[in-house]
């Protein structure tokens, strides 16, 4: 008996195909691919029973590989929708929590007119309200407040130390906030005062104490009553029971803002006046009463008109994002049928509702959640888009490493199968048999990965992973086991499809990627979704386009390998020869390794543009605030600026904005232009005085000038109509106080800039309007400041608070926390599909490389023969990863729409160079200690000094 070589060096391969030895036929098998295969015989249970228990005895290793890998596959197809669902949820609770009082309540206005001399009724209609709202709003707006407010009521003018003797006019504030965001320094509360029967108690602040001469005890006669239907008339006085401070300082929240918002004057009375010839002074003011005080004013007919607040506040803890749709369907409901529903028609234009009577036309129900949870949908969908991307690629590189798995079970079973085939066992039996193998650890495997996952969505991911995965082994098998003689069969042959089959699974691959790309750039983020939930098909997007660069790259990395081992054969060396060479073959090339580490390198390349991005788009969008902080305000009092240039460490330069329309000189077009005052230093160049002629120079931005090709052009304010001539462009539009003053839109609206006391002199713009703070200060610090600095409300934006509310924000944080996450384990697999692939393939080379060392190759350069033959496919992925990786985000357009993430900023793609090279590096890196360990074993194993002929 004759043993011939399993191994034959074909270098020649720019013709026909690769061939790894000469063909001889085996006694039992097909001598010609059209010849049926032997009897198909059926197989007893016995016999099989006996066979899958030798099968999963013999190759329990690599099965229970195997299985590993398909729990850790079922495991993420169960987890992952349950953890993106649950990253959802808590981003929906923190989004609502951090959202203002208004847009997360529920609010229901009643304009009063009369009630019953109990405050009861108050609190009564507080309790319809909860009875209207049905099950499921109601254990979700579990927070309640209310506020009650008086307005224009007169109050005895003697009794008031005021100007000019003009009765003054006051309004009367019961607001249950009021609890914890005031304490009384002298007296006590009006809900605990004790005053006489038809007296009002009531509470007034500090500073209005001071202004007005109101101390503790002070009797207030309130309006002028007048004879009810009976000719009776209800005299109401009211008695100044405390004083109070704000007791909040700088733990000022946005709700306790808002609070002293709404009262503007409750802390700092106005001083107000009438008339222009001869102006009138009086003052206005907020005092603090109670519910039974408020009854008792409404009821005294003393002219007093009331309007009743009843707020309930969403719980976030309550909320969830399967169960935002109900809600809102209960809210809009309640909305159209709740006051109808609670209040009764007592007269023409009034009804009676809960003992309050009120005017028809002033009921309302209003809430801003619907709204906010649009807003949140529309966030939700671009973060389910992306994480989608990310999801999809982990997946698809953990069944490609179940794939690797199961070829290493071929390269054990193989000659076991091919001599069942040799002895007249059909395909059929054979792949049932392996098929059974594989179920019998795979199946248990699937469930407990959905178990772990705590699945409890949609099956059909866990069946896909499970079909997938019993499928592989005996897939692989069979194309490895054919009946001929060992290492006679043709690559052609042992390949899984046919050239034909194979052409055309590429070809629908690239017709899937290219129809999913250009279906992604047609219709953006809503291209992802289907039926509301993320299409499958779009999210695999990415994978195509790598699976279609992967099959680009196994057809083409043969030869420019070749050519690079003729070159290298004109030299000395001929490890590096010898190890291109078999890189080279086809039949060597490890496609499976060389696919997914594309998948992996580009994933993560691609993961890493999108955080990149993302980070600078928050960076970019909280810089358009334009200064470390911005307050705004309809007038801003010098008090405010003074207190504002007093914070330690603080600059505080203030803006006049004033917009009007101006009209060209040359061509009569009408144009929006921002008109901003400014100190005398902050922009160099401008003029302090008009023309002679009375024409006033102003510096324009470059997008004024564009409007105003004249360069001269008029406006109209109040009391005058002037003439303005451009004089020269703003020499710094980045600005950041002119930025602060401008608003997110910046350098692109069109302004002029000319002094803040020029502009006060032909306009009514006598007070700044922005103030913009250089320094470290904090928006609790701001409005602890300006708690009483007059009665104006202030908005106050922070450049770092708005940043790391960006960074902070659950959906930004969901979509970097699962990129970052799925790269991770993406690289994980990676590696262990370059064990996998050595392992299963390391036989092999151990023959090869024994063939060569009887031949005189040294033992150092049989290492090197198995480094360089690594090298191309290191190379190969590492170049194709990074480029799709770079490409992808182009690709998709707008299906990569992060302006949800950052405040509306279109932050421009942006690419992280060092990290991109970084990971190229660590692939190279990874490759070269895989094939420095395998050296290593080789040498313990002694397998390059052993000569084996025929048989495994």
């Amino acid at each position: 008996m004759s043993h011939e070589p399993e191994f034959e060096l074909d270098l020649d391969l720019a013709g026909a195909d690769d061939h790894i030895g000469p063909v001889h036929p085996g006694r039992g098998g097909r001598t010609s691919p059209t010849e049926p295969d032997p009897g198909d015989h059926a197989l007893g249970w016995g016999v099989a029973r006996r066979l899958v228990r030798g099968g999963l005895r013999a190759d329990a290793i690599p099965l229970l590989l195997v299985a590993l890998l398909v729990l850790g596959a079922s495991t993420t197809a169960a987890a992952g929708p349950r953890a993106l669902k649950s990253l959802a949820d808590r981003a929906l609770r923190q989004n609502v929590a951090a959202a203002s009082l208004d847009a997360r309540s529920l609010t229901v206005g009643l304009d009063v007119v009369d009630t019953g001399a109990e405050g009861t009724a108050f609190a009564d209609f507080q309790n319809a309200i909860a009875q209207q709202l049905g099950p499921v709003a109601a254990r979700t707006l579990t927070g309640t407040s209310h506020t009650y407010r008086a307005f224009g009521v007169t109050t005895d003018g003697d009794t008031v130390a005021k100007p000019s003797g003009l009765p003054p006019v006051t309004t009367f504030v019961d607001d249950s906030r009021a609890a914890h965001l005031v304490t009384y320094v002298d007296g006590t509360a009006p809900d605990r005062a004790t005053p006489a029967p038809g007296t009002v108690a009531v509470g007034v602040s500090r500073r209005t104490s001071e202004d007005l001469h109101l101390p503790v005890g002070t009797h207030l006669r309130l309006g002028d009553p007048q004879p009810d239907l009976n000719g009776v008339t209800h005299p109401v006085v009211a008695v100044v029971s405390g004083i109070f401070e704000p007791a909040v300082g700088a733990a000022l929240t946005a709700d306790d803002n808002a609070f002293f918002a709404q009262n503007t004057t409750l802390l700092t009375p106005q001083l107000s006046h009438i008339g222009t010839l001869t102006p009138r002074l009086f003052w206005t003011g907020e005092l603090l009463v109670s519910d039974m005080g408020l009854a008792t004013l409404l009821h005294g007919n003393v002219k007093a008109r009331a309007t009743a607040q009843w707020r309930r506040t969403v719980d976030p803890a309550a909320l969830s994002v399967a169960a935002i749709s109900t809600l809102r369907a209960a809210l809009l409901h309640f909305q159209q049928g709740a006051i109808s529903a609670m209040c009764d028609p007592y007269q023409p234009g009034t009804q009676m509702c809960g003992g309050l009577m009120n005017t028809v036309q002033a009921a309302t129900a209003e809430t801003g959640l619907p709204d906010l949870f649009t807003a949140f949908r529309t966030r939700l969908l671009a973060t389910s888009a992306l994480e989608s991307f990310a999801v999809a690629g982990l997946l698809a590189v953990e069944l490609a490493a179940v794939f690797a798995a199961a070829r290493l079970v071929a390269a054990r079973r193989a000659a076991a199968v091919a001599l069942q085939r040799a002895r007249g066992s059909s395909r059929r039996q054979s792949a049932v048999l392996l098929a059974a193998e594989s179920a019998l650890v795979i199946v248990p495997a699937a469930v407990l990965g959905r178990l772990l996952g705590e699945g409890g969505g949609q099956l059909w991911p866990t069946l896909v992973v499970a079909v997938f995965g019993i499928a592989a082994v005996p897939v692989t098998v069979m194309v490895r086991a054919k009946p001929e003689t060992a290492g006679t069969a043709r690559a052609d042959e042992r390949r899984l499809l046919s050239r034909g089959r194979r052409r055309t699974l590429e070809a629908l691959v690239a017709v899937l990627a290219v129809g999913g790309v250009l279906a992604l750039r047609g219709r953006g983020v809503a291209g992802t979704t289907a039926g509301g939930t993320v299409d499958p098909l779009m999210a695999t997007v990415p994978v195509l386009v790598g699976g279609v660069v992967s099959i680009l790259a196994v057809r083409a990395l043969p030869r420019p390998v070749l050519a690079a081992a003729r070159l290298l054969g004109r030299g000395r060396s001929t490890a590096g020869w010898l190890g291109l060479a078999r890189a080279a073959e086809r039949g060597q090339t490890p496609a499976v390794a060389l696919a997914v580490l594309v998948l992996t390198v580009s994933g993560a390349v691609f993961g890493g543009v999108v955080v990149s991005t993302l980070d600078h788009g928050e960076t970019a969008s909280a810089d358009r605030v334009g200064a470390d902080a911005v307050v705004r305000s309809q007038a801003l009092p010098q008090e405010a600026v003074d207190r504002l240039r007093a914070l330690p460490g603080v600059r505080a330069d203030t803006v006049t904005v004033f917009e009007r329309s101006t009209v060209d000189d040359d061509t009569g077009a009408e144009r929006p232009v921002a008109f901003l005052g400014v100190g005398p230093t902050l922009v160099p160049g401008l003029s302090a005085t008009a023309d002679p002629d009375g024409t006033i120079p102003v510096l324009a931005s470059p997008a004024a000038v564009d409007d105003h090709p004249a360069g001269t052009f008029t406006v109209s304010f109040l009391t005058s109509t002037i003439s303005c001539r451009i004089a020269g462009v703003v020499p710094d539009p980045d600005n950041g106080v002119l930025r602060a003053a401008l608003g997110p839109a910046g350098p692109r609206r069109p302004y002029v800039v000319l002094p803040a006391e020029l502009l006060a002199k032909v306009s009514d713009a006598t007070r700044p309007s922005v103030a913009a703070l250089s320094g470290p200060v904090t928006t609790a610090q701001i409005r602890a400041a300006l708690l009483d600095a007059g009665p104006f409300s202030y908005d106050v934006t922070v450049r770092a608070e708005r940043l790391t509310a960006m960074r902070s924000d659950g959906l930004n944080r969901s979509v970097t926390g699962i990129f970052g996450l799925c790269a991770a384990g993406s690289a994980a697999f990676a590696v262990l599909v370059v064990i996998l692939e050595l392992a299963a393939t390391a036989r092999e080379r151990g023959r090869t490389v024994s063939f060569l060392r009887t031949m005189g190759l040294p033992a150092r350069s049989a290492g090197v023969v198995t480094a360089v033959q690594l090298v191309p496919t290191a190379l190969a992925a590492a170049t194709a990863g990074v480029l799709i990786g770079l490409i992808l985000p182009r690709l998709l357009g707008p299906a990569l729409d992060l302006t949800a993430f950052t405040d509306g900023y279109d932050a421009p793609i942006r690419v992280d160079l060092t990290v991109t090279l970084l990971l190229g590096l660590a692939l190279l890196l990874v490759t070269a200690v895989a094939a420095a360990l395998e050296a290593v074993v080789g040498r313990g194993r002694r397998l390059a000094g052993v000569l084996r002929f025929g048989g495994e």
